[in-house]
Protein backbone atom coordinates (compact mmCIF):
# COMPACT_ATOMS: atom_id res chain seq x y z
CA UNK A 1 0.00 0.00 0.00
CA UNK A 2 1.59 3.20 -1.12
CA UNK A 3 1.98 5.89 1.51
CA UNK A 4 0.34 9.46 1.43
CA UNK A 5 2.72 12.45 1.22
CA UNK A 6 2.89 13.98 4.73
CA UNK A 7 1.97 17.19 3.41
CA UNK A 8 -1.22 15.63 2.11
CA UNK A 9 -1.69 13.30 5.31
CA UNK A 10 -1.40 17.15 6.92
CA UNK A 11 -4.00 18.68 4.83
CA UNK A 12 -6.60 15.41 5.62
CA UNK A 13 -6.07 15.86 9.07
CA UNK A 14 -6.83 19.45 9.39
CA UNK A 15 -9.81 18.84 7.19
CA UNK A 16 -10.70 16.02 9.86
CA UNK A 17 -10.29 17.94 12.38
CA UNK A 18 -11.47 20.80 11.92
CA UNK A 19 -13.27 20.87 8.44
CA UNK A 20 -16.26 18.68 9.09
CA UNK A 21 -18.34 20.84 11.14
CA UNK A 22 -17.58 24.34 9.28
CA UNK A 23 -20.86 24.77 8.04
CA UNK A 24 -22.49 24.73 11.14
CA UNK A 25 -19.77 27.21 12.90
CA UNK A 26 -20.31 31.02 13.19
CA UNK A 27 -18.59 33.53 14.12
CA UNK A 28 -16.52 32.97 17.63
CA UNK A 29 -15.25 35.42 20.15
CA UNK A 30 -12.84 37.63 18.39
CA UNK A 31 -14.46 37.33 14.78
CA UNK A 32 -17.33 39.09 15.29
CA UNK A 33 -15.88 42.42 16.03
CA UNK A 34 -12.94 42.14 13.89
CA UNK A 35 -15.70 41.93 11.11
CA UNK A 36 -17.68 44.71 12.23
CA UNK A 37 -14.58 47.16 12.60
CA UNK A 38 -14.04 46.62 9.23
CA UNK A 39 -17.27 46.42 7.55
CA UNK A 40 -18.60 49.32 9.49
CA UNK A 41 -15.75 51.77 10.32
CA UNK A 42 -13.43 50.76 6.97
CA UNK A 43 -10.05 49.16 6.74
CA UNK A 44 -7.86 51.60 8.33
CA UNK A 45 -9.97 51.12 11.12
CA UNK A 46 -8.16 47.76 11.63
CA UNK A 47 -4.96 49.44 11.71
CA UNK A 48 -6.04 51.88 14.10
CA UNK A 49 -7.41 49.68 16.23
CA UNK A 50 -4.08 47.63 16.36
CA UNK A 51 -1.72 50.24 16.54
CA UNK A 52 -0.82 50.50 20.16
CA UNK A 53 -0.56 46.72 20.94
CA UNK A 54 -0.22 44.46 17.38
CA UNK A 55 0.87 46.90 14.99
CA UNK A 56 1.30 44.15 12.31
CA UNK A 57 -2.16 42.69 13.10
CA UNK A 58 -3.84 45.40 11.86
CA UNK A 59 -2.08 45.17 8.53
CA UNK A 60 -3.05 41.29 8.13
CA UNK A 61 -6.68 41.86 9.21
CA UNK A 62 -6.66 45.14 6.47
CA UNK A 63 -5.23 42.63 3.81
CA UNK A 64 -7.70 39.20 4.93
CA UNK A 65 -10.82 41.37 5.38
CA UNK A 66 -10.95 42.60 1.93
CA UNK A 67 -10.60 39.36 0.23
CA UNK A 68 -13.23 37.87 2.84
CA UNK A 69 -17.12 39.16 2.86
CA UNK A 70 -18.38 39.28 6.27
CA UNK A 71 -19.98 35.28 5.97
CA UNK A 72 -18.70 33.04 8.75
CA UNK A 73 -18.09 30.01 6.46
CA UNK A 74 -15.78 31.91 4.53
CA UNK A 75 -13.72 32.87 7.03
CA UNK A 76 -14.23 29.56 8.57
CA UNK A 77 -12.80 28.06 5.32
CA UNK A 78 -9.51 30.47 5.85
CA UNK A 79 -9.07 29.75 8.91
CA UNK A 80 -8.95 25.61 7.83
CA UNK A 81 -6.98 26.76 5.23
CA UNK A 82 -4.40 28.56 7.32
CA UNK A 83 -4.30 26.18 9.97
CA UNK A 84 -3.36 23.38 7.17
CA UNK A 85 -0.83 25.25 5.44
CA UNK A 86 1.19 26.57 8.86
CA UNK A 87 1.55 22.90 9.96
CA UNK A 88 2.38 21.96 6.12
CA UNK A 89 5.04 24.64 6.49
CA UNK A 90 5.84 23.69 10.19
CA UNK A 91 6.26 20.06 8.96
CA UNK A 92 8.56 21.44 5.60
CA UNK A 93 11.07 23.18 8.24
Amino acid sequence: MKRLHPALALLVTAILAYGLLLPSLGFYWDDLPMSWIRYQLGPEAMTRYFSSNRPVWGLLYQVTTRILPQIPIYWQVFALLLRALTGILAWGI
